[in-house]
This record gives structure tokens, C-alpha cells and sequence, in this order.
């Protein structure tokens, strides 16, 4: 399996480290490809999933680099893995005798706790997947202690709940947090823009209307959202319950669309079997509760219904890259029905620090088409990207008010469109003057300033001054010549400048051309003016 440059500088970062590293990668960017070839070049490495349903992706891909690896699950698990890869790569790739060791953290402690631990693993490079997991004094933590070896993580959210690094600054457990060179400041928009993810829209697709409001469930909205902006397209939907998912499937189901729901309490196999039937387009619409949060890897999702508020930046992000998996022509859309979870965190692609805290309360300058509900970051233009309808402040803010959703104000809009302006100004500025130190350096420029009346003083110094030009201009480069016509232009009106050089002097014009300017770089060095009258 070759890997992408992004996914190939990470590798080689890992590799020239020797510190505990939690590498940042966008969901759906193939962190799963890092992670195999890491244990290839390692050779005795230990590589821990957050589920055993994971275990089968993890899998698959270390047999894509043709690694034979000892996976530590029940009978079951490791049968689903096999024959998976069996499927794909001719044969399963398990071998009990291995140093790459794949498991869950269930796994571990449950061995760690019936005191079957592996004591010849000790000191093994420690792989963990979704690593925001990782706490000192968690499971993850007694795992990493118990192996005392490097450590290295791998996230789309390098954040904990309450949006701290995961750093040891923050009281984590990694050295540092790592990215893809020139992916550090936009690499969402980035790997977007490189076809790595997919293009996307985001809607608030409430109900304002006043006739449905209070009326509808949380169930019934996300139906009717689903049947009006995406009829037949792939969608996955999070609800906050199990009992709101149940409903949801229903009213699914009485619209005649296919739709199946996943949760934490159904056994594996009947989580795989809806998983499978969604990758193979049976069903259109998966309905989740807390299943689909990290790690999954569904294969191609068209639309994401957030059919509940989120309080955490990292599981925001993390849901969104559910559907920003690229395929040709792709759209995905996002729709969040209460408005308020993408009015906190601001749109999945929006630049992140990820080394300092995430929280919510962060000026955003996101606007929202009152037209078609569209969420987008405000241009000189102040137009909506998807329907393209003018953007009005007083029915903005009036929308706003409707709606109860964290709305940009008249005032903040205008402060950020002076922003906007102000930094047009500067870009503007900017390329003016380096267009003006090109001509500087590039061009001899006429000085429009240096005139001679017609007197007879006025005529001789006109024509001393053609002669010190034209010499200039064969000896000098063209900023030499800007600088020295800039220091002179008062002192060249005067008679005074030329009288030592050109009255009673037998030397060519060339030669009294050099005298001069040697005076003028002697008396600039030692800071004095160049004619003294």
C-alpha cells in the first residue's frame, strides 16, 4: 500500500522521534495506513483499538502491507477479521506467533485483570488509535505503564471533553502534538481542496415556522429534514437516546425509506450486520446514538443529521468526519437541527490549534442564510454560497431572534466587515510596495524632481547632470542609481556639487563620474552630507 505524501511525512516524523507523539489527522484521512506501516518499520509494536468491532479495519490494513500480526480478542472477533481479509487479500494474515500484537483496550483489561498479562510485550512501541481517549489515570494510562515503551497516538481530536490538549502542558500524557508539514494551520480545508475529503455544505434545518414548532418530535423532525433537503441520498443520523433513535427508524420507515439503527447495547455481530448493510446501500439511512462518534470506517455517507445538540469541539469534529469521505462529484451536507452546535464550534473545516483549549465561546463570524439556512463565513460580499441570496443584517438578526440560535449581531457584522476591509487595505498595501521594491531594484527611475531653470548656472548644471546619469546608469546597478539620485536630488540643483569635478579637470567624464560617487559613499559611511556649502 503506497501512502499519500501527507500520510508518508507523518511516518517519517514518527520515525525520527523518539518521544511519546499523538499525531492530528482528519478523519476519513487514512490514519489506519500510518499506523500499519509504523509496525512494519518497528517490527515488535503493539497496536490498541477503542472497540473490538475496530479490531477488523486495523486488521485490514496491516494485510495490505502484508503483515502477519497475533490479534488478542475473543474467537469470535478474530474468525470476522480472517475471513475479511481472506476476502481482500487472498488470506488472513493472523499469526498467533507475531511481535505486532493487535487489541482492543477491553481486551487488556480484562487479561490485566485476570492477571494473563503478556510480560515479553514489555517495552513494545505502543500504537494506539484514537487516542483522545488517552488519560493517566485511565485504562489507556495503566496500558502505556504496563509496557513502558514509546508511546505514539493517533487522533482526528487531539483534545479531551472539557477541549484541553492532550499534552503533558495539559496534564496529558504526550510529549507533543504533531502534524503533517503545511497541514498545521488550514489542513482540513487543505486536504479538501487536494481531494483527500470531501466538499461540503452546513445547514441549520429547523422548524421556525410557528404551525409545527413544539409539535413535531426530535424524531419527526429529523425525518421530515431528511425527505425534504436529501430524499435517497446516504445519510447517517445521531440522536441523543436510544428510545429517540428507535422512534426515528419508525418514522423512517413509514416514509418507506430503508433505515436501520446501531447503539452500544446490541451485540457485535448485529452491528456489523447493519454496518455491512449500509456499505452495501440496503439501507439509506443509519441511525446511531453513540456508536459512530470515532474510529468507524464507513465507507461513503452523503449526509450528516445532527438530530441533538453536542457539547464537546472534539466529538463535533469527530462526527463530522463521518461524511467528508471524498468521492467524484461529492457534496456532503450537514445539517444541524437545532442550529446550536454549529453556531458554538463553527463550521468542520474551520482552522485549529490544536495545542491550545477548545471551547465554544470563541468569536466566530459565522453567518446563516436566512434564505436557505446555509451556514458560512462572511466575504466582502456578505453572499450565500448555496443559494446565493444577498445577505440582509435586519432580517438576519430578526431570523436570528426566531430561531433562538447563537446569531452574529449588526454590530459584530460590521466590526467584522471593517475587518474585512482593513485586511483587503493591508494585502493591497502589501503588494504596492513590493511592487515598488522591484521597480527600485529593477528599473533606473527618472527623477521628476531634479529641474534646472534656464539660467546660464541653470543650463551648465543640466548639462553636468546628463553627463553624471548617463555615466551612472553603465556603472551601477539599478538600486545603486535610485539611492544615489535619492540622496542627491537637492544638492544636484546646485552649482556647488559639480565644481570640484568638472571646472579645470582633464579626466574622462567615466573617471570623474567614479570621484564622485566614491565621495558620496565615503561621506555616507561616515555620515555627512555630501556637499557642504
Amino acid at each position: 500500500m503506497k501512502l499519500r505524501p501527507y500520510q508518508k511525512n507523518l511516518l517519517d516524523k514518527l520515525l525520527a522521534s523518539k518521544s511519546d507523539d499523538l499525531v492530528q489527522l482528519d478523519t476519513g484521512a487514512g490514519k489506519t495506513p500510518i499506523i500499519a506501516a509504523l509496525a512494519a518499520q518497528c517490527g515488535k509494536a503493539i497496536v490498541v483499538c477503542h472497540r473490538n468491532i475496530l479490531l477488523r479495519q486495523a486488521s485490514e490494513k496491516l494485510a495490505a502491507f502484508g503483515l502477519g500480526h497475533r490479534i488478542v480478542s475473543t474467537a469470535q472477533t478474530r474468525r470476522i477479521c480472517a475471513i475479511n481479509n481472506a476476502e481482500r487479500h487472498g488470506r488472513h494474515y493472523i499469526d498467533r506467533h507475531s511481535d505486532i500484537v493487535l487489541m482492543s483496550v477491553d481486551s487488556w483489561n480484562s487479561r490485566r485483570k485476570r492477571g494473563q498479562l503478556y510480560q515479553h510485550l514489555k517495552n513494545s512501541l505502543l500504537i494506539i488509535d484514537e487516542a483522545h481517549h488517552v488519560v493517566a489515570d485511565n485504562k489507556w494510562g495503566s496500558l502505556h505503564r504496563f509496557v513502558g515503551g514509546r508511546c505514539v497516538g493517533l487522533t482526528a481530536t487531539p483534545v479531551r471533553s472539557d477541549g484541553q490538549p492532550l499534552t503533558k502542558t495539559y496534564g496529558g500524557t504526550f510529549d507533543r502534538i504533531i502534524q503533517a508539514d503545511g497541514y498545521d494551520e488550514n489542513g482540513t480545508e487543505r486536504l479538501i481542496s487536494e481531494g483527500y475529503l470531501s466538499a461540503y455544505r452546513a445547514f441549520y434545518a429547523g422548524y421556525a415556522t410557528p404551525d409545527n414548532r413544539g409539535v413535531l418530535s426530535v424524531a419527526e423532525y429529523a425525518a421530515d429534514c431528511y425527505q425534504k433537503r436529501t430524499p435517497g441520498k446516504k445519510a447517517i443520523v445521531i440522536f441523543p437516546r436510544i428510545s429517540n433513535a428507535k422512534q426515528g427508524v419508525e418514522h423512517f420507515k413509514k416514509h418507506g425509506i430503508a433505515a436501520a439503527v446501531i447503539h452500544s447495547g446490541l451485540p457485535q455481530y448485529e452491528v456489523e450486520r447493519v454496518l455491512q448493510a449500509f456499505a452495501d446501500n440496503k439501507i439509506k439511512v443509519l441511525v446511531a446514538v453513540d456508536m459512530l462518534s470515532e474510529g468507524y470506517d464507513i465507507p461513503d455517507a452523503d449526509v450528516l443529521i445532527l438530530a441533538r445538540k453536542i457539547t464537546s469541539f472534539g466529538l463535533y469534529r469527530q462526527l463530522c468526519g463521518r461524511v467528508l469521505r471524498p468521492r467524484k462529484g461529492k457534496l456532503a451536507q450537514i445539517f444541524d437541527l437545532n442550529g446550536l452546535t454549529i453556531a458554538a464550534f463553527g463550521l468542520p473545516s474551520d482552522a485549529v490549534d490544536w495545542n491550545q483549549i477548545q471551547t465554544d465561546n470563541h468569536e466566530r463570524y459565522l453567518l446563516l442564510c436566512p434564505a436557505c439556512g446555509c451556514f458560512f463565513r462572511p466575504t466582502s460580499s456578505f453572499t450565500c454560497p448555496e443559494c446565493g441570496e444577498p445577505y440582509d443584517i435586519k432580517r438576519a438578526v430578526r431570523s436570528g431572534k426566531n430561531i433562538e440560535i447563537h446569531e452574529t449581531l449588526a454590530e459584530m457584522l460590521e466590526k467584522h466587515r471593517n475587518k474585512i476591509n482593513y485586511e483587503e487595505s493591508c494585502r493591497l498595501y502589501r503588494e504596492k510596495i513590493e511592487a515598488e521594491r522591484l521597480r527600485w531594484e529593477q528599473t533606473y527611475i527618472e527623477r521628476d524632481d531634479i529641474k534646472f531653470d534656464n539660467s546660464m548656472i541653470g543650463k551648465k548644471c543640466a548639462e553636468l547632470f546628463a553627463i553624471i546619469d548617463a555615466e551612472l546608469k553603465k556603472m551601477l546597478p539599478p538600486a545603486e542609481y535610485n539611492e544615489f539620485m535619492k540622496d542627491n536630488s537637492k544638492d544636484m540643483l546646485l552649482l556647488g556639487f559639480y565644481a570640484d569635478y568638472f571646472v579645470g579637470n582633464t579626466d574622462s567624464n567615466n573617471d570623474r563620474v567614479k570621484k564622485i560617487y566614491e565621495r558620496y559613499q565615503h561621506d555616507k559611511a561616515h555620515k555627512r552630507r555630501f556637499v557642504r556649502i
